[in-house]
């Protein structure tokens, strides 16, 4: 198919010989579903609609809100609700800080890294 169906419509077919296509899908599997299974069973961060999450890092500064010159009264929120329909970037999101969580790791571990 791929560069066939293209030449049957009379694009010019040369112009995307050697190029590699790749689309986002989201496979069904026991690996996502466990991902969308942790998910979902995270506590949402937006707060109430009315005030932020108030949780706390241990310096003391909020970790879902930051307060703004624009009403003292009202902070930002930056919470995540994790009902939300799931993005086809996640996963990948995902994945790649477990990968470098990994590689720091193997770093750490290693003897010869200083």
């Amino acid at each position: 198919e791929g560069l066939g169906s293209l030449a049957g419509r009379g694009l010019p077919v040369d112009d995307f010989r050697g190029m590699l296509a790749i689309t986002n899908s989201i496979v069904p599997s026991v690996a996502y579903d466990g991902y969308a299974s942790r998910k979902r069973a995270r506590p949402s961060t937006l707060g109430d609609g009315t005030s932020c999450d108030p949780a706390e890092d241990d310096e003391g500064h909020k970790l879902w809100s930051v307060d703004t010159d624009e009403d003292t009264m009202a902070p930002r929120c930056f919470g995540a609700n994790n009902q939300f329909p799931e993005s086809l970037y996640a996963p990948r999101a995902y994945d790649a800080v477990y990968a470098v969580a990994h590689a720091v790791q193997a770093m750490v571990d290693d003897p010869h890294v200083q």
